[in-house]
């Protein structure tokens, strides 16, 4: 069932609930296509599925969870992973959203879907783990971590608040080669830096990772 392309983890906690392990794989299958369920305890365990058939966005998630809460009476936390290309690296990438996922519900109680950049940015705010949070920042920029020109569009795009006339000005670029630029950092990232929150987190991602190297 391995395939090539690119993976999402969505992880998944039930805390204190009982549920028909039966009903839940029901349900998840209605709202994926043919996704991997693995269980690594009776209250938790992840969705992995292949992005070339993603149809839900990180927004759609709070859809999901209002409605496997109202078939299974059941209460659930989501962590929406971010992609990764399939690697050796994979497991690793598990392991960390897997670590922050346990750690983000030891602070925050309230959100019932927690993103990958809601998570990493939190994590900074509290200053809880910082080899975790460059990890996460390692594992958000995946190959672009050497790619100095694309990471630097990135940043004066940021800088310019998000104004394509004034970034493409300073690099020298037209607006045609910035807007590639910017799609292709979100092919590699998933980050759209157009919206707020994931062009903060891909500002401190960056510079976390510069400061650190």
């Amino acid at each position: 069932r391995i395939e090539d392309g690119s993976y999402r983890f969505i992880h998944y906690n039930l805390p204190n609930n009982d549920i028909n392990i039966t009903d839940f794989s029901d349900a998840i299958n209605g709202f994926f296509h043919d996704p991997v369920i693995c269980w690594k305890d009776p209250s938790s365990g992840v969705i992995i599925e292949n992005t070339k058939s993603t149809l839900l966005t990180n927004q759609d998630f709070n859809a999901v969870i209002h409605t496997l809460e109202s078939d299974l009476y059941a209460h659930f936390r989501l962590f929406i992973g971010n992609n990764y290309p399939l690697s050796n690296e994979i497991i690793t990438y598990f392991a960390s959203e897997d670590t922050c996922f346990k750690t983000i519900r030891l602070y925050n109680s309230k959100d019932k879907v927690i993103t990958f950049s809601s998570a990493f940015l939190d994590l900074l705010l509290l200053g809880k783990n910082q080899t975790l949070c460059i990890t996460l920042a390692k594992n958000l920029l995946g190959t672009l971590e050497n790619e100095k020109d694309l990471l630097q569009t990135i940043m004066i795009y940021i800088e310019a608040n998000a104004n394509a006339t004034v970034a493409a000005k300073q690099l020298f670029l037209h607006r045609n080669s910035l807007k590639y630029r910017l799609d292709k950092f979100y092919e590699i990232t998933n980050l759209d830096v157009r919206k707020f929150e994931d062009s903060l987190c891909a500002y401190l991602a960056i510079r976390l990772l510069e400061n650190t190297n």
